[in-house]
């Protein structure tokens, strides 16, 4: 009886546990929540089972507490509040198990339950408390990462045209010339400079100046495959780089680009 009850049967218990879990775990349309629930809610249902079956140690009853600990690293009070919410249902389950065994006075079987209900709350605090500092510290670092990747970017981007600088220029071609040695794509550098550009700055004052130079950008950048692709060199150059295209057609894209800038309008020209 004994080997059945405290060795047998809980043993049983978990390997279905394991083994349901295993083949949640295991399905491929099984989201990330689910698996972190699944996971959460196995190590409790294992604490609980030896709870059961072993309340006749009064600290065994406390035993969900680890349980209520684990939710901690899914960073998740709902998980949290779940588990603890279990551990009570699975403390007084243990109660009536051991009430009905009759081994024990059922007063002190009530008092230790009631000891471990307070051990199981307080881990349940801890627990809280824990995760939102774990929150906390996740989002810190989160909002951190975002604001190097934007000055990053920043670094990279030149501010009047929008465009990509010289300095991403050099990386991206950089890993072009790479990929066209693996791949063996085309890659075409096509540089474009206005000429007399002077002329417009001197003539009607640098804003206007600035104005056709955000024009061009524009063009350029609406008539290329993909923004990466355009950069402002330095001044009045402007680079576009062409990967996996044939020369014919960048050469017809090119002419494009041509005959939209020559026919705009600029309203500061008479």
């Amino acid at each position: 009886r004994y080997l059945l009850l405290y060795l047998v049967l809980p043993s049983v218990l978990n390997l279905i546990f394991i083994l349901g879990a295993y083949f949640m775990l295991k399905t491929e349309k099984t989201s990330e929540k689910t698996q972190n629930h699944t996971v959460a809610i196995l190590f409790f249902l294992i604490c609980a089972c030896v709870q059961c079956f072993h309340h006749t140690f009064p600290p065994i009853l406390c035993v969900p507490c680890i349980a209520v600990f684990m939710t901690i690293i899914f960073a998740d009070l709902k998980l949290t509040r779940l588990v603890f919410g279990l551990s009570y249902i699975s403390l007084i389950l243990a109660f009536q198990i051991a009430s009905f065994e009759g081994d024990r006075d059922v007063k002190a079987i009530f008092l230790d339950c009631i000891v471990a209900g307070i051990m199981i709350f307080c881990s349940y605090l801890g627990a809280k408390v824990l995760t939102r500092y774990t929150n906390e510290q996740a989002q810190s670092i989160h909002n951190s990462c975002l604001k190097q990747m934007e000055l990053i970017q920043e670094a990279k981007t030149e501010p009047l045209t929008g465009l990509l600088n010289r300095r991403a220029m050099v990386d991206i071609l950089g890993q072009a010339v790479y990929q066209e040695g693996v791949t063996r794509t085309p890659l075409i550098l096509a540089v474009i400079d206005l000429d007399d550009f002077k002329l417009i700055n001197d003539s009607y004052g640098h804003s206007k100046g600035d104005e056709v130079l955000v024009t061009l950008a524009d063009i350029l950048s609406q008539n290329t495959p993909g923004n990466e692709n355009v950069f402002r060199y330095d001044g009045e150059e402007f680079v576009l780089l062409f990967s996996g295209h044939p020369i014919a057609a960048v050469v017809e894209m090119i002419d494009k680009m041509h005959q939209e800038f020559r026919e705009h309008h600029f309203d500061f020209l008479i």
